[in-house]
């Protein structure tokens, strides 16, 4: 079985985002992990709406993971990653707040001038 189009834009989008892994994908989509890398191999379809689900998931994870940089996520830190991609900050206010942690927000005051 080849990939649906969606589904390989989903596996690009894993690898562009650090080879994220996708057992942690999976759950962070609310599908079985082995259903989830079962799919990027083509051994597994889902239906069309849990694919654009998947796609629009995997969008805002390159997104956050872009604006993380130069910052990684600890393999295993998976909890904090889904928070902030559930948060509503943008791409823009993420890179905001790492740009603060470097660039002489050397305070709690200062910090959080760059939060709001």
């Amino acid at each position: 079985m080849m990939l649906s189009t969606t589904m390989t834009r989903v596996k690009l989008n894993l690898e562009s985002a650090s080879n994220f892994p996708a057992s942690v994908f999976g759950t962070f989509a609310g599908v079985p992990p082995s259903s989830m890398t079962a799919s990027l191999r083509g051994a597994h379809r889902f239906d069309a709406e849990t694919e654009a689900r998947m796609l629009a998931l995997s969008l805002r994870l390159v997104e956050v993971i872009n604006a993380l940089h130069p910052l990684t996520v600890a393999k295993g830190a998976w909890e904090p990653l889904l928070t902030l991609m559930k948060s509503e900050k943008s791409a823009d206010e993420i890179r905001t707040l790492v740009n603060a942690l470097f660039d002489g927000a050397s305070t709690q005051e200062d910090f959080e001038q760059h939060q709001s």
